[in-house]
């Protein structure tokens, strides 16, 4: 029975390879023959054969025991199987099949010993034979460690240090909001954040998305939902891959600009180095990797300088808009004093005249029960992308989104349209419009000028010839597939975008950290021969980047010099070269001179 139900689970296995992988490797289990070795996989095939002619009749604790990984794997590929080529299957594949591999070898074992017992009359060569064959075994599976000693790294050496030490920052009842856009995102609220919750009892809120974040703080430290005593942090990883500037400085990037009237204060910035062993599908790891993962903490509070004029709020209740000044609106309509949305018709909402750089915020009601995604919103003749990021199910504020000067200065329009809610029980079944915010954006007087942040680095306990640069810690920010509203839409390929010759991407109009600074523009594949890869900033031409030869793999371009105002900027990435050329942008990013902490402490 047991050799039947694996022979069933690898034939159902190998049914549900996606088509899409002609060749192999279709996923990591091909890495089962090293990392599990010839000598034990042929000892488990005998020992199956075995079981298979032969039941015992006295070890049913071995068929108990070996049922018990193929148990884990069925209900693992039952959940998993669509996705069978992912690296993620494998990894777990492999170690679920070990256990079952040894108890079956052993099996093998002494089967063959009792063969060769039924032949031999001496004592004396049935031990030899006991013996040689114990060693055999015992030194196919030691052998690896003498002929390759880099498997002997202790992979992620030291990882528990950083974890402690953010704990150690935190007060105790203190909320983490974890996640970012940058480099390693999800690092922060998974990894990093998930040991904070189950070690240390942090709690952890994890988002995906700049506005993600900003409902979240906003709710938290402007509304005060946290209360006067629970302490407001925001975890994030840098904003885009480190540099290396032209004096051999290592430079990393934090993303600390919060929309008004909040204010991120740096508290730590860490540095982590692990190795771990580099994965070879068809013989065991001789390589290392070394990588680096940085993450910043900040104190998220109040700016009493933007807390009175940097943000305007009207509440759509009791059948008005209450604000700071008159609002004209067209087109909706009033349910038990709700403002109810369409989807067959606008709501217009004109705003009074904005002469300084601006934000909108929407506000979704009750009655849309998270689903403000569904909506449909232009601002004047643009339509906004208010798709939600990946695994994201509900989502009632959306925004900030940047105003185009032209547009705020003539007093905008903004255009609404609901969409379906969850109920329809509900009183406005498209959705209801609660809240409307401006928010004046003032990067510049965001000052970290008074920060107190403690850069701390850690690395291996031994460098293996290779010490790692201690990162110079600065204020930055970086555009990739997470943000919305690029135009026109782009094709995705993993973690990048795709731009092709001839078609121009434009990433909506961000806020930078102003002052001087660098552009890094970040690629992850080069196909077709392309020339060069224009940079635009406002429809201004700032650099044309010679770029490499057809290529695979990550490649930073040489820093672009450019300053940043205090309006946000406008990025326009444009291909030139033959049909059919292309480039795959893992992101851009603006690294500012404003530093936030020197070289990191080594610990």
């Amino acid at each position: 029975m047991l050799v039947v139900a694996g022979l069933t689970a690898i034939a159902t296995f190998l049914y549900g390879q996606p088509a899409e992988l002609s060749a192999p490797p279709y996923s990591r289990l091909d890495h089962a023959l090293a990392g599990l070795g010839s000598v034990l996989l042929g000892l488990a095939l005998v020992g199956a054969l075995c079981l298979l002619w032969r039941p015992p009749s006295v070890d049913a604790w071995l068929l108990a025991l070996a049922s018990v990984p193929l148990t884990t794997l069925a209900l693992y590929a039952q959940r998993n199987l669509p996705q069978a080529g992912l690296f993620y299957f494998g990894r777990y594949l492999v170690p679920e099949l070990g256990p079952l591999v040894v108890l079956l070898a052993l099996g093998g074992l002494f089967a063959g010993l009792d063969a060769l017992g039924a032949r031999l009359r001496r004592r004396r060569s049935l031990r030899a034979v006991d013996a040689l064959g114990t060693l055999a075994l015992v030194g196919a599976v030691a052998w690896p460690l003498v002929a390759q000693p880099v498997v002997r790294v202790h992979e992620h050496a030291g990882t528990e240090r950083l974890v402690a030490a953010i704990a150690e920052a935190l007060p105790e009842n203190a909320i983490v909001v974890a996640g970012g856009e940058g480099w390693h995102s999800s690092h922060a609220f998974n990894q990093v954040g998930g040991a904070l919750v189950l070690e240390h009892g942090v709690e952890v809120l994890p988002y995906r998305s700049a506005e993600a974040a900003y409902a979240s703080l906003n709710a938290l430290v402007v509304d005060g939902v946290a209360g006067d005593e629970a302490p407001v942090y925001l975890l994030l990883g840098e904003a885009s891959h480190a540099y290396t500037r032209a004096d051999g400085a290592l430079i990393a990037a934090l993303d600390d600009l919060l929309p008004p009237p909040l204010r991120a204060r740096p508290v730590g910035l860490y540095e982590l180095y692990s190795d771990r062993l580099t994965r070879d599908i068809e013989a065991l790891p001789s390589r290392v990797t070394r990588s680096a993962l940085r993450l910043g903490l900040l104190r998220v509070e109040v700016d009493p300088q933007l807390a009175g004029d940097a943000v305007q709020r009207w509440h759509f209740v009791d059948g008005e808009a209450r604000g700071p000044t008159q609002l004209s609106l067209k087109g909706g309509r009033w349910t038990d004093g709700a403002l109810c949305l369409s989807r067959k018709r606008d709501l217009a909402i004109t705003l009074p005249p904005i002469a300084a750089p601006a934000s909108v915020v929407l506000v979704a009601g009750p009655d849309s029960e998270g689903a403000a995604g569904r909506w449909r919103v232009r601002v004047g003749d643009q339509t906004l992308d208010l798709h939600p990021p990946p695994r994201r199910r509900e989502q009632s504020t959306l925004g900030p989104f940047p105003l185009a000067p032209a547009v705020a200065r003539g007093g905008a329009t903004i255009r609404v349209r609901g969409g379906k809610a969850p109920s329809a029980s509900r009183p406005c079944r498209d959705g209801d419009l609660a809240e409307l915010r401006i928010l004046y954006d003032r990067p510049g007087s965001q000052s970290t000028a008074e920060a107190d942040a403690i850069a701390t680095s850690w690395a291996p306990p031994r460098d293996l010839g290779h010490p790692p640069r201690r990162a110079t810690w600065v204020r930055g920010r970086s555009l990739s597939h997470l943000r919305p509203g690029i135009r026109p839409k782009p094709a995705v390929e993993g973690q990048s975008l795709l731009i092709e010759a001839g078609a121009p991407l434009r990433f909506p109009r961000t806020a930078l950290p102003p002052g001087a600074g660098a552009w890094i523009v970040h690629l992850t594949r080069v196909s077709g021969r392309p020339q060069t890869l224009e940079v635009r900033v406002d429809g201004t031409l700032i650099a044309a980047v010679e770029l490499p030869a057809d290529r695979r793999g990550s490649w930073q371009a040489p820093p672009i010099p450019w300053v940043a105002s205090d309006a946000p900027a406008e990025v326009e990435l444009r291909v030139d070269g033959p049909a059919g050329a292309a480039v795959a942008l893992r992101d851009v990013a603006f690294f500012s001179e404003t530093a936030l902490a020197g070289p990191a402490e080594v610990r």
